[in-house]
């Protein structure tokens, strides 16, 4: 970092803005590729905050209820809520969300290139390969499968900087005036970027001081910074008014005069050696190189001159620094007092909106430098990262690092866990040790890009780790899940107020008014706003009103839809919607009115080796009423319906093995469906049943409880020959 920073609007060359194109194109091709098959919002109460807050902001839709939670900001939702208003298929929605935060990330890129290259003046080379590497560290990659501020708050941190550059050095006066706004929206992203506000207004005034921009340059961008966190604090309470019953703070539990004892100071010191040691040891140790060079800029400048004459760099040297430190300071803090978690030890993801910053930093520093010189600090940095890591060690008990963990929360390390998260540390510190070793050949052999490349294939594969995570737990809740498509079919009028009990569920509190997202949900402790709701989500084992009968099970996030007695209920009985009373219970006689019928290409004997086995596809009507038959995709528990095939009789005393299959959907009467079965010809014990002719009864059953019918009374019956050469 040893060119002069520019002073006028200087355009790249066309190689190198074609190179710049192309890493952000790979960038987000790359960030969809990993994130491509999430299914739907995994971090439940943080994306319903933020997603809640875009769909308010567009105003399309029912209100999102929060109840009593924590205040989520909306900066980063402001980057949404278009696409609520063009949107309106919930699955749609989700892959455009995934596609902004791909480019909201990859934007660093070409932000990371303007600081480098222009506020901290390395050369065009060195300042491609530090935006790559900055732009790849595992937080800007795995956060761009969650629907929260981290997308926007990593990028937009470096283009503070940017704007701060902006504002001091010779240029138009409108390019000036960004850097007000764009401190505005980093605090309206999330509130851990408060200090940073004072650090740039104070970043202003030294600029001033130092006579790099003039006075109405510093009143301008203050006075537009005081009046945009009015505002943002003003559309915060009308969000809450609206969206939140009562807002829990999180900084409730952040007891500062605890800071007065040894105790508090000794925990607050434990705190900022783990999460130090995280970001160290997560970047590859760019980040303390990053350091390194900032403390080089800062302290070159003032052996030269005094601060009244500093260049626009010194003064972006000391913002950056100190916006990180504040940054740093806040998560400090607040995880010095919240322990309730392995990964709150170490956090990361407080402190990860400055690390891309750090990491580029760190790849120019070396660029900029002699080799010995770089070599030392390469060896300072490794250091750092197992002295951290030593630290910890000793400093904590066996059990500390046993977990549990959320891995989006430290991004970095998260691949390490495996199966003995209490060696977490160790083996980050010596894949940090590693890295060092990595960075100080490639400076050996005078090719510092080497170390991008190699780190960068790490970064990929951690960042890899964490998304396949969410997509693995993702996919558990929605992938092919039933319930939006059971509501449909009610038929419930869109804006129809429904009842939602908030401590039932918190992965429905973020599920089900995205996805059933025509519904206008209403917390059952908030419902005094209104008429009490005819229906209600509750958990099955919990009816919410006396006499209340299920509509819908919703066995993945352990739901059930509740009718209150009344109209709409006598009406959802008489559709047979409605299952018996005290459910799980037998099913009405009525209900087990059934026609099942041989369909596909099965013919008759059907034949089958000893021991092997056939599938058999069967057509299965309710044809009866009073009751619905739950499958298994809605209810896992006693009282579901499914097809059973039970072996009647045959040439020995040996009966065979009775064969269960699913319904493919919860059945109303009137529904038809296909089935498959598998007929095996083993007995109970699994062992193969003797050759003969065999009588098979197939029918439905509910578990737990009864067959439908007697044996020998099933609607299917099938005649199986057992031969040798069957089949």
């Amino acid at each position: 970092m040893t060119e002069p920073a520019g002073r006028g609007v200087r355009h790249p060359r066309l190689p190198v803005a074609a190179a710049l194109l192309a890493a952000f194109l790979a960038s987000v091709a790359l960030r969809w590729w990993l994130v491509r098959d999430v299914a739907g919002p995994a971090q439940f109460a943080d994306e319903a905050g933020y997603l809640g807050n875009a769909r308010w902001l567009a105003g399309e839709g029912p209100t999102w209820p929060m109840g009593r939670a924590p205040y989520y900001s909306f900066g980063y939702s402001l980057v949404l809520a278009p696409l609520f208003r063009l949107i309106a298929d919930p699955g749609s929605l989700h892959r455009a969300t995934l596609i902004v935060n791909a480019l909201l990330l990859s934007s660093l890129v070409p932000i990371l290139y303007v600081l480098v290259r222009r506020g901290f003046g390395a050369a065009a080379g060195p300042a491609l390969a530090a935006a790559v590497a900055g732009s790849i560290v595992p937080a800007a990659v795995s956060q761009a499968a969650i629907g929260w501020s981290e997308n926007l708050a990593l990028p937009l941190f470096a283009a503070v900087l940017v704007a701060l550059w902006l504002a001091t050095t010779e240029r138009p006066g409108w390019q000036r005036l960004w850097i007000g706004p764009a401190t505005v929206w980093l605090y309206a992203t999330h509130p851990r970027f408060t200090a940073v506000v004072p650090v740039v207004v104070g970043a202003l005034v030294l600029a001033r001081v130092a006579g790099r921009c003039p006075r109405w340059t510093v009143v301008v961008n203050v006075v537009v910074t005081v009046l945009g966190l009015v505002g943002v604090g003003v559309i915060d309470l009308w969000i809450q008014d609206a969206r939140w019953l009562a807002i829990t703070s999180p900084e409730s539990h952040v007891r500062l005069g605890d800071l007065g004892s040894v105790d508090g100071l000794l925990g607050v010191g434990a705190e900022a050696v783990g999460q130090a040691w995280y970001v160290i040891a997560g970047s590859g140790v760019l980040v303390a190189l990053g350091v390194i060079g900032l403390t080089t800029v800062i302290r070159g400048e003032q052996a030269i001159r005094a601060p009244s004459r500093w260049e626009a760099r010194t003064v972006l040297a000391v913002a950056t620094a100190a916006a990180t430190a504040a940054v740093f300071a806040t998560s400090t803090l607040f995880f010095a007092f919240e322990r309730t978690r392995s990964d709150q030890l170490v956090y990361g993801r407080y402190n990860d909106a400055f690390v891309p910053v750090l990491a580029a930093l760190g790849v120019a520093h070396l660029a900029s430098v002699g080799r010995r010189v770089a070599l030392r600090h390469v060896a300072l940095a490794g250091i750092a990262g197992v002295v951290a890591g030593g630290v910890i060690l000793a400093g904590r008990g066996d059990d500390a690092f046993a977990g549990p963990y959320v891995r989006p929360n430290i991004p970095a390390v998260a691949r390490l866990i495996g199966r003995s998260p209490d060696q977490l540390v160790l083996r980050a510190t010596l894949l940090a040790l590693a890295a060092a070793v990595v960075v100080a050949l490639a400076v050996a052999v005078r090719r510092p890009w080497l170390a991008v490349a190699v780190l960068g294939a790490w970064f990929v594969v951690a960042a890899a780790s964490v998304v396949d995570g969410l997509d693995d737990y993702s996919s558990g809740y929605f992938d092919r899940w039933p319930l939006p498509d059971e509501v449909d079919e009610l038929g419930l009028a869109p804006g129809q107020r429904v009842g939602f009990d908030l401590d039932g569920s918190k992965v429905a509190l973020g599920a089900y008014p995205f996805w059933l997202d025509d519904l206008r949900l209403v917390p059952r402790e908030g419902t005094g706003r209104g008429p009490a709701p005819a229906l209600t989500f509750a958990p099955l084992r919990s009816p919410p009103w006396s006499g209340a009968r299920v509509v819908l099970l919703d066995s993945r996030l352990g739901q059930a839809l509740w009718v209150r007695p009344g109209p709409r209920a006598t009406r959802l009985a008489e559709e047979g919607r409605l299952l018996p009373e005290g459910f799980p219970a037998p099913l009405p006689d009525e209900a087990r009115a059934a026609r099942v019928t041989l369909t596909g290409s099965t013919g008759e004997p059907l034949q089958l080796r000893p021991g092997r086995g056939a599938a058999v596809t069967v057509g299965v009507g309710h044809v009866g009423d009073a009751s619905p038959w739950p499958d298994a995709a809605s209810h896992t528990a006693d009282g579901v319906v499914r097809l059973g095939a039970r072996w009647l009789d045959g040439p020995g005393p040996r009966r065979g093995a009775e064969a269960r299959a699913e319904l493919p959907e919860w059945m109303v009467p009137g529904d038809e469906v296909r089935a498959t079965i598998r007929l095996k010809a083993v007995d109970g014990d699994g062992r193969p049943l003797a050759p003969g002719r065999y009588r098979v009864g197939v029918d439905l059953v509910q578990e737990g409880f009864a067959w439908f019918v007697a044996p020998g009374r099933e609607r299917l019956q099938l005649t199986v020959v057992v031969a040798a050469g069957a089949g």
